[in-house]
């Protein structure tokens, strides 16, 4: 079985010296008592999709073969749970691209890796991804539809994060020793975007066509527009300048930056509104992680890892940094992403050698079978 975006396919294998005149195909879809035969097929066919199908819900399918003798006994049911998107994971344990459906139960499609991939980003319109290798001083682009290597570069000194700029077609690919560049779909040759003074780690691309870059050695926050254009930097609040910005996510809605800032015993969760002028500092906590808005709720989540200890946690803040929730059972959690459509956080537990979809109130939808060391996910 496989699932693409809003369409479930199932594939089966004809028994062998059996005159089979058609095919059966039944479904039976969540609380539904009993199963209903949704299409009969000519008896040569292996291969069926389902367009008919309903989000968040579990489907579950077999199939019969009939022919002179009758309809056969029903095949295995299988089951899975389609949803508006689909799920990718850079895999530390086998070193695999990894996209897996909806509710985390299958793989319809895997790269090896040349090595511990850092970042990677995803263009879904050309079909294309790129991935970034810093100690290789080396990334490459590859198909997301087959499979296939494409094109190498060398080029680069520090290849580090990366992402898709859809205003130009083209991906960006930050060089930690030097600046950021463009780089082309089709042929992976790069280009200098800008090379302002730094040494350019973290990129974030907004839905106005700006890109975000943190620059851990003059501890600021640059702006750029998506051709290069520097416009603003953002270091602080007055004379209150950064200790030690690690991460940042910009909420571009509410025109603000959130960041870590790693203090001399903690961390702090600071949030910046440039054009007032003004400093909140959220949370004061060891080891925060990732900061993520949801922008349906406005909540504030973030990661947070007890140094040490495999004791990992996500804590719920309201806009006005109130602590609504916490949720706990994780060993360590190496990133997550807030799925848009219902609000679930996709956890990378990454010593729990596993992927977890989980509601905000803590209860797990579905999580990834078998073990794997989820580095960084990815959602289409």
């Amino acid at each position: 079985m496989l699932r693409s975006d809003s369409v479930i396919m199932i594939s089966w294998i004809k028994p062998q010296d059996v005159d089979i005149k058609h095919i059966n195909i039944y479904r039976r879809i969540g609380g539904e008592q009993n199963f209903t035969k949704i299409k009969t097929l000519p008896g040569n066919i292996s291969l069926f999709s389902d367009s008919a199908v309903t989000y968040h819900i579990k489907h579950r399918y077999y199939v019969t073969f009939g022919g002179g003798q009758g309809e056969s006994p029903p095949t295995r049911t299988i089951s899975t749970i389609p949803g508006p998107l689909s799920i990718w994971i850079l895999d530390y344990y086998d070193l695999y691209v990894l996209k897996y459906t909806y509710d985390l139960s299958f793989t319809p499609f895997q790269y090896y890796a040349l090595w511990y991939q850092q970042s990677m980003a995803l263009s879904f319109k050309s079909g294309i991804g790129l991935i970034t290798y810093p100690i290789y001083h080396y990334f490459e682009i590859f198909s997301l539809k087959s499979g296939n290597f494409l094109t190498g570069n060398d080029r680069l000194e520090y290849p580090y994060d990366c992402l898709y700029s859809a205003a130009r077609n083209t991906f960006l690919v930050s060089d930690s020793s030097s600046g950021i560049y463009e780089v082309s779909i089709s042929t992976g040759q790069e280009r200098l975007l800008t090379a302002t003074a730094g040494k350019p780690t973290q990129l974030q691309y907004t839905n106005t066509a700006f890109v975000y870059a943190l620059y851990p050695e003059s501890r600021s926050i640059k702006k750029f527009t998506s051709a290069g254009l520097f416009t603003d930097e953002i270091k602080g609040y007055r004379d209150n300048h950064f200790a030690k910005p690690v991460y940042f996510h910009v909420d571009e809605r509410n025109n603000t930056i959130y960041i870590i800032d790693r203090w001399q015993n903690a961390d702090a969760l600071l949030r910046i509104n440039p054009e007032l002028q003004q400093c909140d500092t959220l949370i004061i906590h060891e080891s925060i992680k990732k900061v993520l808005i949801n922008t349906n709720t406005n909540d504030i989540w973030i990661s947070v890892n007890t140094p040490g200890d495999e004791d990992a946690c996500l804590l719920q803040l309201s806009y006005d940094g109130l602590r609504l929730n916490e949720i706990n059972g994780f060993s360590y959690i190496a990133d997550f992403v807030i799925n848009p459509y219902n609000n679930a956080l996709i956890v990378c537990d990454y010593y729990g050698y596993k992927v977890v979809q989980i509601r905000p109130d803590g209860s797990v939808i579905s999580e990834t079978k078998g073990k794997i060391v989820p580095y960084k996910v990815y959602v289409q």
